[in-house]
């Protein structure tokens, strides 16, 4: 019965760690589209420094290059 709870700790604790990484990938898109007055599909088409810096700040805030990929439309090898 222990194990299980300890389990079961592991995954709300994994689940709380995935919902505040969402967060705060939330919060820098958010303030990115407010400093440069763009939205996120502007962004992402851009290849200048607005989308470097947006893919910086979210590698930088724990978000794998599997995880920022997707969101650039780009595929995985």
């Amino acid at each position: 019965m222990q194990h299980y709870n300890l389990q079961l700790c592991i995954d709300e604790q994994e689940s709380l760690r995935e919902l505040h990484g969402l967060r705060i990938k939330n919060e820098i898109i958010d303030a990115i589209k407010e400093e440069t007055g763009k939205c996120l599909d502007e962004i992402k088409k851009s290849k200048g420094i607005d989308r470097n810096i947006l893919m910086d700040l979210l590698y930088r805030a724990g978000r794998p290059a599997p995880g920022i990929r997707p969101l650039f439309g780009w595929v995985s090898c």
